[in-house]
């Protein structure tokens, strides 16, 4: 929790995607284009909830 990612898919009505390591999560929050930054404030069953990094 806390970490910055930046997105790799932008987040269109509520979800999107993020390289975390070598892997891509699906993550849920505000729409966001891709390359944007943000920060994970949580975990919802296997999504991570982000918000804009500041």
């Amino acid at each position: 929790m806390g970490q910055v990612f930046v997105l790799s898919k932008a987040i269109v009505d509520g979800r999107g995607k993020a390289k975390v390591g070598d892997t891509e999560w699906i993550v849920i929050g505000p729409d966001l284009p891709q390359g944007a930054q943000v920060k994970i404030t949580g975990v919802e069953g296997t999504f991570l909830k982000v918000k804009p990094a500041d």
